[in-house]
């Protein structure tokens, strides 16, 4: 969901695959809100260069951060299946990341932030 207030920036999902970069889903301009909705896709090597050595998946925002008032994401599920004639490979352990920066690590397929970690500047006190 999108809490849009002016327009002019561009959200997009990549993976990025031993420093390459692959869109998997793009919203070139969007300039109005967006409704929550459910979004479902099946990351290939061809196209997404799953199985790499370092893998990542990202959401980015590109433009002037004034131009917009949120973009929520949430619930975000990820799993392995097994190609034809393959045993499946299990994820050993999520990487948590926020802002860019590693904030946890987990066996749990599950992982909400804390409210804590959602500021990234220490209040100050009125004088």
């Amino acid at each position: 969901m999108v809490n849009d207030y002016n327009g002019n920036y561009s959200l997009r999902v990549v993976t990025i695959a031993d420093g390459v970069e692959h869109i998997v889903q793009e919203w070139p301009a969007p300039n109005a809100n967006m409704a929550a909705d459910t979004y479902t896709y099946t990351l290939t090597a061809a196209d997404h260069g799953v199985g790499a050595e370092v893998f990542h998946v990202a959401w980015v925002y590109d433009g002037n951060s004034f131009n917009i008032n949120n973009w929520y994401v949430d619930d975000i599920v990820v799993t392995t299946t097994a190609a034809r004639g393959m045993k499946a490979r299990g994820l050993e352990y999520y990487k948590v990341f926020l802002d860019g920066v590693l904030v946890a690590e987990t066996e749990e397929e599950f992982h909400q932030y804390a409210v804590e970690t959602w500021l990234t500047a220490k209040p100050t006190s009125p004088k």
